[in-house]
């Protein structure tokens, strides 16, 4: 890859999600780790790992939908905090293979932006795309701490 800012912005993304994380593990290295009965453990007044992990698949549909042009897409309540009545091997493995997906894609459509783009503002928002790409890392990160956390509370 070339020496740009969305080169470094991909291999960042790359790294935190499923490579050599800077922080310690990436997101999939701890996902992988988690069983389906942490997964889906219930604790009054704090979301499932389930549901973190769908949050987190939401925030970054967003991210991706605002790149690609759909400039009034917002996240609805049910897509940002998606309650799940299946709590089995297929539903877990559906909620990462989604995340899965949405990294992806948003690779994919980092690799047509150019460093100009990023200094353009989102429509309707008080940022710049450079701003949501990195706030994607951030919140993903964010999110990946509370998971951990669960995980070992739930093991």
């Amino acid at each position: 890859m070339n020496n740009t800012e969305i080169s470094r912005i991909i291999i960042m993304l790359q790294n935190t999600y499923n490579g050599a994380a800077w922080h310690g593990p990436s997101v999939m290295e701890v996902l992988n780790k988690i069983n389906v009965e942490q997964a889906f453990h219930s604790s009054e007044h704090i979301h499932r790992i389930c549901e973190l992990v769908q949050h987190i698949t939401a925030w970054r549909t967003f991210a991706i939908k605002r790149l690609q042009g759909e400039q009034h897409y917002e996240v609805s309540q049910s897509e940002n905090w998606k309650f799940y009545k299946n709590k089995d091997t297929a539903a877990w493995e559906e909620i990462k293979s989604n995340l899965s997906k949405s990294q992806e894609t948003l690779l994919n459509v980092l690799i047509n932006l150019t460093d100009e783009m990023l200094n353009d503002e989102v429509d309707g928002k008080a940022y710049s795309y450079y701003t949501l790409i990195h706030g994607v890392i951030q919140h993903d990160l964010y999110h990946l701490g509370e998971i951990a956390l669960l995980a070992r509370e739930y093991s």
